[in-house]
């Protein structure tokens, strides 16, 4: 077929019905003005991240959707709730021009699927186009736009109507060519497809079913090489989308990511949608296949063109076969109706939280309105044929039929409305602005600088800010995105004077980010959005405000934050009764039906369980229980609170009895990656087990002052706990306050009788008591209480094993060697010492001999791989050259290719067998997999120079 057969009109006059032509717009009007009047005139929190782009607080570059970037660009200019009202509105009208679409596209399907149909609707192309028409139309998109999912999506801003609508109008595209044949529709799919690609990482995914549908529809002349060369330049029109952005940021002083990195992290972010949703979070891949169940399934049912049955003479036979066909499409257009309900089957219900799924309650909704006007040609109309006509029971049924299905696509809107409504008026209501406006409340009006770990609640304040002001004149920083540099030069641009620009690309150590608060506190307030931890709590404690927290500088020469005032005590205890008595119930109760809710319930859940914490340290036992279970209550996940709220329990009863961890309460921390995750999502532990264990895990990670203030916390609660006394003696020595950690361990010595220590508790206090000494330089003291303990129990290797690692930590190799030797004649075989004896011969030079001691270490443990990587590394520096690269060559089959120590061995080797190339291909692979700007890093690049200049 040519061009110019194509691009002219069909031979048949053809004038499109009134529901085709007229009602699209009639209903886009209609629906627009329900979206206009249940607008939200504010955020949600699914919104901020589209917000904070556009109002620029984000210093991410935009990367994704630049279709959506550039019409919503406008509202840059905007200021206040102008832009934010401006952007939902945006969205309303995407989502009116969907829904417009959506009835244009039913009123285009062909109703010729069934010979039934093909009895009574004998137009060409087999459209509805008798009075009642409109029906399937306006059902479609009743209950396509008043689905929950549909609706929020329409009333909120987001880049996912905008997706919706060029999903829409690539549908529209082939239906209009059915009737047609002008190939410009074709054109205009391939560039809107492309668009829709670029936009959004769905379209893609849609793709093999939309290649087939445009083959099917275009038929043999599809392969037409001119007419693909066409479609190609079309498509590659709308996916050159994708240079916008990288184009854009490019010329932006705020980021320094080239073109190629733009758009690398645009593809990256796409192909992780499209692989890894299904599998790495909640929902399984079977949900995909049960949403396309009602949605995909019956649009591949109305593709079909059903042949009829020529071979079935029998009229039961035909009977039954008309009957079955009847019967399919009733149920389908049943189920179909009932997922706008959202089912445990829906789109909404198996995957709102990764995605909205928008796409499926569109092709559902299309199904609808097929299935209505399947309803209307065969239950509604008589064919002309006398043959054809009903009779028997179908003349009883088909009136029936028609009735019900006339009551259900007019109940069902109406149903769905008084579902739906209060649910979006909840959406709309005042819970998100309240919170809002109570951190607002409790903080300067200009001058603070306001940290959170998370980035949407700064948004949430800024757009309550700019809400009441259109100005924002305090410092907004993200501490999750403080130590990269990109996000100090976005600081630099807007606060030049607080934040200068860094000497260096690298990212920001802890220590220098502590030093830039410190100068900021000297000038500014600052504040925290919700309870926390880490190295900026080592420098500044907590007073809390109702939502938020005021840093202080910790006193001098003090390890713990003063207790709270009595004017802060009252403060926050006026704010949480009159939460309880005022917002709590209301909250309870939203929670059930809007996920809004249950969002915000989080953070009132984490606020309350540090109050609790904060009122029980200042023993208001009864007003900490309460705020536990209010916590629980707004959060039933909030394990941390129920653990609280049973320890609590127990102190209220005049006990001290801390929490069995039994299976229930071990599944809900499995939930969470370790008790630290638990704590930064659900609030502080108060309960001695949890502390202690904080204790520790925070004393390993460096933060020794919040680790010796939950030592503290256990010992006032369970003084003669043998592991907070131990924990905080070990802090004190971090700390180099020696004299506070042999204090502690008088008492303990004291104590040890009534606290009946085991061995290892013993041992313990030994290493303590001589590491305090230690740091006090005074290394005699140290090692004489070692060399006591070990002369008690000469056959005790423990103590030996003891007495070797102090001697190993002062670098007094000979001395440790001569002990590990005595431990070794103890136990010949023990493994650890083995090691140990190895390491030492190492150190003093000893390397022929450190390999006969790994040879008898590898003969008990021959999977022993860091043994045979020091064998390697001995059997190198004694020479035996072929020996060390036996070793490495085996540890490469073993240990994961990352392993860079065997290239740094391999290519000593090589360097010493005059093996250039060998030499050359492993340090390479060293500097492939080891971290970069080592000494060692330097000195092997400089060495592959040389082995490069000399081939």
């Amino acid at each position: 077929m040519t061009t110019e057969q194509t691009e002219n009109p069909p031979p048949e006059k053809f004038q499109l019905p009134f529901a085709a032509r007229v009602l699209p717009w009639i209903i886009a009007l209609g629906i627009f003005l329900v979206y206009f009047f249940t607008l939200n005139h504010w955020v949600t929190l699914k919104s901020l991240p589209v917000v904070a782009k556009v109002a620029d607080w984000d210093w991410h570059p935009a990367t994704i959707a630049p279709l959506y970037f550039l019409l919503t660009y406008p509202l840059h200019w905007l200021a206040g709730n102008a832009q934010f009202v401006g952007l939902n509105l945006f969205s309303a009208i995407c989502a009116a021009l969907t829904l417009a679409l959506l009835a244009r596209s039913v009123t285009l399907l062909p109703q010729d699927r069934t010979p039934e149909q093909r009895q009574r609707e004998l137009g060409k192309f087999a459209l509805l186009n008798f009075p009642k028409a409109w029906l399937a139309s306006v059902a479609a998109v009743l209950v396509c736009g008043l689905q929950l999912t549909f609706w929020e999506a329409a009333v909120v801003a987001g880049g996912e109507m905008l997706d919706l609508l060029l999903f829409a109008y690539v549908v529209r595209c082939l239906l209009e060519f059915r009737i047609s044949q002008r190939e410009r529709w074709l054109m205009k799919f391939a560039l809107v497809y492309g668009l829709g690609v670029a936009n959004n990482w769905a379209m893609s995914g849609f793709f093999p079913f939309f290649l087939t549908a445009f083959i099917w529809t275009k038929g043999r002349s599809f392969f037409n090489l001119r007419f693909l060369l066409r479609i190609i330049i079309c498509g590659a029109i709308g996916l050159s989308l994708y240079l916008v952005l990288p184009l854009i940021n490019s010329f932006s002083a705020s980021t320094s990511q080239s073109i190629f990195e733009t758009l690398k992290e645009n593809l990256r972010f796409q192909k992780n949608y499209l692989t890894i949703p299904f599998v790495q979070f909640t929902v399984m891949r079977s949900h995909l296949f049960m949403i396309a169940l009602t949605s995909l399934l019956p649009v591949l049912m109305i593709a079909i063109r059903w042949p009829a049955d020529p071979g079935e003479i029998s009229p039961a036979g035909t009977w039954v076969a008309a009957f079955m066909f009847r019967l399919m499409h009733l149920v389908f257009l049943g189920i179909c109706l009932w997922v706008f309900f959202d089912p445990q089957f829906s789109a909404r219900s198996l995957g709102f939280e990764i995605a909205p799924f928008l796409t499926f309650y569109y092709l559902t909704a299309l199904s609808v309105g097929y299935f209505v006007g399947y309803v209307l040609v065969v239950f509604g109309r008589q064919p002309e044929q006398a043959w054809a006509r009903s009779w028997g029971t179908f003349k009883i049924i088909h009136p029936i039929v028609l009735v019900v299905v006339w009551i259900a696509a007019l109940a069902v809107p109406i149903l769905l409305a008084r579902k739906n409504l209060p649910l979006i008026r909840a959406l709309n209501g005042d819970a998100l602005p309240r919170y809002a406006k109570t951190m607002a409340e409790s903080l300067p009006a200009r001058g603070a600088v306001i940290l959170s770990d998370d980035p949407l609640r700064l948004f949430l304040l800024r757009a309550f800010v700019a809400r009441s002001s259109n100005v924002s004149e305090n410092i907004f920083l993200d501490t999750s995105s403080l130590q990269s540099p990109s996000y100090h030069k976005f600081l630099h641009a807007r606060h030049s004077t607080d934040f200068p620009p860094l000497a260096s690309k690298e990212a920001v150590p802890p220590g220098e980010l502590i030093f830039r608060l410190d100068t900021l506190a000297k000038s500014h307030p600052i504040f925290y959005l919700h309870p926390s931890f880490g190295y900026y709590f080592e420098r500044f404690y907590a007073t809390p405000h109702k939502l938020v927290y005021q840093f202080q500088i910790y006193p001098t020469n003090s390890l713990t934050a003063p207790p709270l005032s009595a004017a802060v005590l009252t403060e926050n205890g006026a704010y949480w009764n009159s939460f309880a008595k005022e917002l709590f119930p209301r909250l309870s109760a939203l929670a059930k039906e809007n996920s809004e809710a249950r969002f915000i319930n989080l953070y009132y859940s984490r606020a309350l369980n540090y109050w609790g914490v904060e009122s029980q340290k200042a023993k208001r036992l009864t007003e900490a229980g309460s705020a536990f279970r209010q916590a629980v209550a707004l959060n039933p996940e909030n394990v941390v609170a129920q653990i609280n709220q049973q320890f609590n329990a127990s102190l209220i009863q005049g006990e001290v009895r801390a929490v069995e961890q039994d299976d229930e309460l071990e599944k809900k921390l499995g939930q969470y990656r370790d008790i630290q995750t638990a704590m930064n999502w659900n609030g502080p532990f108060d309960e001695p087990n949890f502390s202690l264990q904080l204790g520790e895990i925070f004393a390993r990670g460096g933060n020794l002052r919040q680790s010796a203030q939950l030592f503290i916390r256990v010992l006032e609660l369970v003084p003669n706990s043998f592991g907070a006394r131990i924990g905080l003696a070990k802090t004190y020595i971090e700390l180099q306050r020696a004299d506070a950690a042999l204090q502690l361990i008088a008492q303990l010595r004291n104590d040890s009788k009534t606290l009946s220590l085991n061995t290892n508790a013993e041992l313990e206090l030994l290493r303590v008591e001589s590491l305090a000494y230690l740091a006090k330089n005074d290394f005699p003291t140290a090692e004489k209480i070692l060399l006591t303990a070990s002369q008690q129990k000469p056959d005790d290797e423990t103590h030996l094993a003891l007495l070797t690692q102090f001697y190993l930590d002062i670098g007094k190799y000979t001395n440790a060697l001569d002990t590990v030797q005595k431990q070794l004649r103890v136990a010949p075989a023990n493994p650890r010492a083995l090691f140990t004896k190895a390491v030492l011969q190492m150190n003093l030079g000893q390397y022929a001999l450190a390999a006969e001691t790994l040879d008898q270490l590898l003969r008990l443990q021959p999977s022993n791989y860091n043994a045979l990587l020091n064998r390697a590394i001995a059997n190198l520096q004694s020479g035996k050259l072929d020996d060390a690269k036996r070793d490495y060559e085996i540890l490469l089959e073993a240990v994961p290719p990352s392993t860079y120590q065997i290239y740094y061995g391999l290519a000593q080797v090589a360097e010493k067998k005059n093996d250039s190339r060998s030499g050359i291909k492993n340090y390479q692979l060293y500097l492939k997999y080891a971290p970069a700007g080592t000494p060692e890093y330097l000195d092997v690049q400089k060495r592959l120079k040389t082995l490069q200049t000399k081939k």
